[in-house]
């Protein structure tokens, strides 16, 4: 599978992380230093996933590794059940991810070197889920079963592996009597460990590391050991042991760390046996903090020694349009190093944060499926996609299948499709359910307040917005569904931002409430959001028009309204913020075909001589609103009558104001609007816009 603009990610980073090239077959010597955990942030449909699903498999057979998804119940390996809640005494939500990387690292690799072995934290897990003490007289008797059970006394190999998998196999009725919601998978994973049988040396070098821990000021291993499962222990309903559990849970991931960085000896270093990979996906997710805060810290905390390579991915903003030319470190490219010597500031310094790389444009051409596209198309599928290659695959293959069936496609069609997946569903909704939710009440929910601009708009429209009969707080709603669809940086200028800032998103939202309103009489599902959007811009006291409530009022078809206004202001205000204005307002989505006609307003600045500019000023908005839109191509015809209004302004006001409008028509049609770049992305020459 060819995955674009993700060079950087296997070609150079991973393989200097763990010391091999797979496309090579060859080993790679890291730089000096300790490695960095690599995060990979982007939006939903950027193909994080896919990042790591495709390193699996490159170094599938070659070295260690571990693929967890942190933000599923099972961690993405099916048969896996989990605990409810944290409220579990023996058994977390980090133990049982811990449990799961022992088990994956364990498996030999088919081409290099050997699994490896984990006796400090099998110790400690072991401890933690065999613990049962109640109290004083359950403490000495856990005390005495946690010795039984990691003693050496056996010389004899097949007694001492029969005594442990005995200790083993009664952890689970054990675990399912004190929580049988828990019971479960404690019990799956104990088994998945049941043959990690310690040896007299390694368990006697793993009790002299925990007693080197100083989990407890005094006491042998044993000791630390039983006060690391008293830490660990959670009563259930209780949440003041949280800061114990937390404690515990740290010298655990010490532990998973120190066991790696024991089975890279000075004679494996010495061969350049590659290290192991973790890939752990979604870890923007409550569990994922939670890890990787306790990863960061002891990877700060502790000597620098052999590290694994980890790669994370994270739900992070999106820029408004893709950056070609960006310099930023991405999966595309990255300079700076992966490995750092010395000591550094803050745990968090050990990040390498890496954006998700957008598609470029011919890339986009490159998707399967699109060498059947146009060029004009795939520029439309680009730009709306804003470069993320879920979004740009989904619209791709709905339109090769259209043009396989009716050998053309309409742009203004795109989103209502047939998605290739089989449901039936149009392309818009197939992407709307993953962005999202599955749920149609929470996709009318986000659609209802997608017209916003700002906060209190989209406030105001919540008061508005569809009744469900298992919706609670809507406001705990609205930031639950915008927290999955994820953060976006703010894009609409002018306005400090549109409430859902992430355009592709936006846009489908605003699709999806303009198909729901065109089967209501009159439009009412559209009109009515945009009208109490527009309410929240109230008229100021010179009577001019705020430009939020004009975009609301294009939005609703009152052309006549916006034009009157925009006219009026042409002989009060400079240029650049009166090309601001009209920026913003452009930016209008278009309303539904089943709109009524709005009443005729008069424009109070025409006069007998000015209807030439008032023709100018209409023109060219509904010129600009036209080639504005989402799914709109640049037509030339179009940009051209742009273009002449532009001149004819250029002719009126003040001679700076014709410097500026002579400016935009030199710049504007020929050079962006001729080259894709759509309102509210023009430039107006202006100190503040």
């Amino acid at each position: 599978m060819v995955l674009y603009g993700r060079a950087a990610v296997f070609e150079d980073i991973v393989p200097s992380l763990v010391g091999l090239d797979p496309e090579r077959g060859g080993w790679r010597r890291s730089p000096a230093g300790t490695p960095l955990l690599i995060e990979c942030a982007g939006g939903r449909l950027t193909g994080k996933t896919a990042l790591l699903k495709e390193l699996e498999g490159q170094y599938a057979e070659r070295l260690p590794q571990a693929y967890v998804d942190l933000d599923k119940k099972d961690f993405g390996h099916s048969g896996l059940a989990s605990p409810p809640d944290e409220t579990v005494p023996n058994a977390s939500r980090v133990s049982d991810l811990l449990f799961l990387l022992l088990y994956e690292l364990r498996q030999k690799p088919k081409k290099f070197g050997s699994g490896l072995t984990f006796p400090w934290l099998t110790q400690g897990l072991l401890a933690v889920t065999n613990w049962q003490a109640a109290g004083p007289a359950g403490l000495e008797a856990s005390m005495r079963n946690l010795v039984e059970l990691l003693k050496t006394s056996q010389p004899d190999v097949d007694a001492r592996r029969a005594r442990v998998l005995r200790a083993v196999e009664r952890l689970s009725p054990a675990a399912r009597e004190l929580v049988p919601a828990a019971g479960e998978l404690v019990s799956e994973l104990i088994g998945l460990v049941a043959e990690e049988v310690l040896g007299p040396r390694a368990n006697r070098d793993g009790l002299l590391w925990w007693k080197a821990r100083r989990v407890r000021p005094q006491g042998d291993g044993y000791a630390q050991l039983t006060t690391l499962a008293m830490r660990f222990r959670s009563t259930p309903g209780r949440s003041e042991n949280a800061d114990g559990r937390r404690f515990a849970e740290k010298h655990l991931v010490a532990a998973l760390l120190e066991d790696i960085a024991d089975h890279y000896t000075w004679f494996r270093r010495r061969n350049l046996l590659p290290r192991p990979l973790l890939l752990l996906d979604n870890a923007h997710c409550e569990l994922g903090v939670r890890f990787m805060d306790l990863l960061t810290e002891t990877w700060f905390d502790t000597s620098p020694r052999t590290r694994p390579g980890v790669v994370v991915t994270t739900l992070a903003p999106e820029p408004a349009f893709p950056e070609p030319g960006g310099t930023a470190p991405s999966t595309r490219v990255v300079s700076a190093s992966c490995h750092r010597q010395g000591p550094v500031g803050e745990p968090a310094d050990w990040v390498l944060r890496v954006s998700m790389a957008q598609l470029w444009r011919d890339e986009v051409w490159e998707l399967p499926g699109a060498e059947m596209l146009t060029a004009d198309l795939s520029r439309v599928l680009h730009r709306f996609s804003a470069g993320r290659v879920g979004i740009a695959k989904a619209l791709v293959r709905a339109a090769r299948q259209k043009l396989d069936a009716h050998r053309s496609v309409r742009y203004e069609q795109l989103l209502d499709l047939e998605a290739a997946d089989g449901s039936g569903r149009p392309v818009y909704e197939h992407l709307l359910r993953v962005l999202v939710s599955e749920e149609a009440a929470d996709r009318a929910l986000l659609a209802h307040l997608s017209p916003a601009l700002d906060i209190d708009a989209a406030t105001a429209l919540q008061a508005t917005a569809p009744d469900s009969s298992v919706r609670g707080n809507r406001s705990a709603d609205v930031r639950r569904l915008l927290a999955h669809a994820g953060p976006a940086r703010a894009v609409q200028p002018g306005a400090g931002g549109s409430f859902i800032a992430d355009r592709p998103l936006r846009a489908l939202l605003l699709h999806d409430l303009r198909v729901r309103a065109s089967t209501a009489t009159g439009a009412a599902g559209w009109l009515a959001p945009h009208h109490d959007a527009r309410d929240c811009y109230p008229t100021g006291p010179d009577g001019r028009v705020d430009d939020r409530a004009l975009h609301h009022a294009l939005a609703c078809g009152e052309t006549d309204t916006v034009v009157a206004a925009l006219h009026e202001r042409l002989a009060d205000e400079d240029a650049p913020a009166w090309l601001a204005s009209l920026n913003l307002i452009c930016a209008a989505p278009g309303p539904p075909a089943n709109l009524p006609a709005p009443t005729p307003v008069p424009c109070p600045a025409c006069s007998a001589g000015e209807d030439s500019v008032h023709q100018a000023v209409e023109l060219l908005l509904l010129g600009l609103w036209a080639q504005s839109q989402p799914l709109a191509p640049p037509a030339p015809t179009a940009i051209a009558e742009i273009g002449r209004q532009l001149s004819i302004l250029a002719t009126t006001g003040t001679p700076a104001a014709q410097r500026v409008f002579g400016e935009a028509h030199i710049v504007w049609p020929p050079l962006l609007l001729n080259n894709w770049t759509q309102a509210p992305d023009l430039p107006t020459w202006g100190n503040n816009h």
